[in-house]
């Protein structure tokens, strides 16, 4: 139980980091770019706690 605790903990922490960084990005191609990370950071940090998870 505490490590779906730890997996959902995780996953909405970067959720909460990722939209405030967006928000203070200006609109523009430097957002474009901002979005494009942001979002491949979001779908590691669901996977690497739910691979830990199973693994561990």
């Amino acid at each position: 139980m505490n490590e779906i605790l730890a997996v959902t903990s995780a996953i909405c922490a970067s959720a909460l980091i990722c939209t405030l960084v967006s928000n203070f990005v200006t609109d523009g191609s430097t957002k474009k770019i901002i979005c494009l990370v942001l979002g491949a950071f979001i779908i590691c940090s669901m996977i690497v706690p739910i691979k830990n998870a199973v693994n561990g």
